[in-house]
């Protein structure tokens, strides 16, 4: 494993190193940022002969299972705070077998350094989600292939991947509640949330103990009327559970004592030309305002026609993004699927980023190819600017094992000043598990993107690598840069796959790089980073 991480990280440098090599040395001067620079890597203008460019970020680890989820993913890409650790955790499997199904995860410390993937459990098992205790340390959750179905484990120290358990959550209950979703509320009381495959029913539990002991499963739905999947989120005594109906209409339910006791249920969307269907997540407000985000289908069925939208109680619905066009996602996707919210409290800022489908960019086996957008809300949700293509690696007509099929994207919950995406990277478009793709060892990518604190009229500016602040000087450069003005100042550099590569002062900037693209951005403060080349 550590093996593909490295070659991994490797091919995006020598990518780089290749792009600006092509750079000639006599045309060296200084370059006029416009604002539209993106730290994702662009899109292939050529015909498609190979090699495909990859898709940005760091390969956090592979897996051949490409139908992650079949709905509400809840998080799988975690920030703690201490003081900033990032954690991750997907579905491994390897030779297209079921039985090597394995709950992966791993973790970044602050210095940029990932432990590497890792099993959580030694049995099989898949399809769960992700949250922290609040001395970061990692709480993942699966269902395993029988009873119990649903099980929790904790790592024993920040960041180690040296998991206790796992934990069963009530394996008494014959349902055998599955695909779960964890969240974390105050005094690190823990909820799960699971629903019965192929029954209108959801359940929940609780555990006071840092997962080693359960509630028996309540049901939360009880009248045989849910439908498909559903989501859970928590914020100190309050948690807040959504889930759809089988009429496809949307509501739900709050407890403001910790799981103890729950509201009834409340309807968030009425069906009428769309009905909401398979993809939400939920996140509080700091005021403790339920924010939630989800998409909504075609109510005839007849045509994957989707929409992602927004609902709070004071903002009530809002559009984030029409995706009113067909598309052949596969997989359980519609043209636009997998909606995911953060927050940033610097400036009361939403994010929702999902991901994307049109039948102009389908792989040669006919099924679509995926790429995770974002869009941003600086009014409370009532209003969504962008939106914009994160991602941006369209393959039309590539054969498999050169697809870029980008779906499944995370969002973590805390921005701050940067958006931190997990989301798997495909060879192949659609899913080889029910559908016609074929088995492709594909990776999970971790990808950061700075300027999530500014708050611009676009998103693309709002997303920038450009700073006004900042004149690097010569750009592209060959031995080293300076910055005019600030060559006393202390800045942080960044390679392309966000890892922190060290510390410079503005009078020598990058005199010990190698060729490639790096971010430049101010030791302290959260200016957007700014784009730098070095070439041989």
């Amino acid at each position: 494993m550590k093996k593909i991480l490295v070659f991994a990280g490797v091919l995006a440098l020598v990518w780089a190193a290749a792009g600006v090599a092509s750079i000639s040395k006599s045309k060296l001067k200084p370059v006029a940022t416009t604002g539209d620079e993106s730290i994702a890597l662009k899109k292939s203008q050529g015909p498609l002969a190979k090699p495909f460019l990859i898709s940005p970020g760091y390969g956090v680890g592979t897996t051949d299972f490409d139908w992650l989820r079949n709905g509400s993913m809840g998080k799988s890409v975690v920030r703690d705070d201490q003081p900033i650790g990032v954690h991750v955790y997907w579905t491994y499997r390897t030779g297209g077998d079921p039985a090597n199904r394995r709950g992966y995860y791993n973790f970044k410390d602050e210095n940029g350094t990932w432990l590497g993937g890792l099993a959580v459990e030694g049995r099989v098992t898949r399809m769960g989600s992700l949250t922290t205790l609040a001395d970061g340390r990692g709480v993942p959750t699966s269902h395993f292939g029988g009873n119990p179905n649903t099980t929790v484990s904790v790592d024993a120290v920040r960041g180690a991947g040296a998991f206790i358990g796992p934990y069963d959550v009530d394996p008494t209950n014959p349902a055998y509640p599955i695909w779960p979703i964890i969240a974390r509320g105050g005094s690190d009381v823990l909820h799960v949330n699971g629903a019965t495959n192929g029954q209108p029913n959801h359940w929940y539990s609780r555990s006071t103990d840092e997962g080693q002991t359960w509630t028996p499963w309540f049901q939360l739905c009880s009248d045989g009327l849910g439908g498909g999947w559903n989501t859970l989120t928590a914020q100190g005594s309050k948690v807040g559970w959504v889930y759809p109906d089988i009429n496809y209409q949307l509501y739900y339910r709050e407890s403001p004592d910790a799981g103890v006791t729950w509201g009834v249920r409340s309807l968030i969307h009425r069906a009428d030309s769309c009905g909401g269907f398979l993809w939400q997540d939920a996140l509080y407000s700091p005021s403790g305002e339920l924010h939630v985000v989800y998409d909504v289908r075609d109510t005839t069925l007849s045509s994957t026609r989707a929409q992602i939208r927004h609902w709070s109680p004071s903002t009530g619905v809002s559009l984030v993004r029409s995706g009113w066009w067909e598309s052949n996602a596969g997989a359980a996707h519609s043209t636009v699927s997998c909606p995911q919210l953060g927050y940033n409290a610097r400036n009361n800022t939403w994010w929702c980023t999902w991901v994307e489908f049109t039948l102009a960019d389908t792989g040669a086996n006919g099924w679509s190819n995926g790429e995770v957008w974002a869009a941003y809300s600086a009014d409370g949700g009532r209003t969504w600017r962008g939106p914009r293509n994160l991602t941006n690696t369209p393959t039309p007509g590539a054969p498999a094992g050169a697809c870029a099929d980008d779906r499944y994207a995370s969002l973590a919950a805390v921005v701050d000043d940067t958006l931190r995406v997990l989301y798997l990277s495909s060879f192949d478009a659609g899913s080889s598990q029910y559908e016609s793709g074929a088995v492709t060892v594909d990776t999970m990518r971790y990808y950061e993107l700075f300027g999530g604190d500014g708050v611009e009229e676009d998103i693309s500016t709002a997303l920038s690598t450009a700073s006004a602040k900042l004149t690097v000087f010569p750009n592209p450069f060959a031995s080293f840069a300076t910055i005019p003005g600030q060559e006393g100042e202390n800045f942080e550099l960044y390679d392309i796959s966000g890892r922190r590569i060290g510390t410079y002062r503005g009078d020598r900037i990058g005199q010990d790089l190698g060729p490639g693209v790096y971010f430049l951005k101010f030791e302290h403060g959260h200016a957007k980073p700014f784009r730098i080349v070095k070439v041989k």
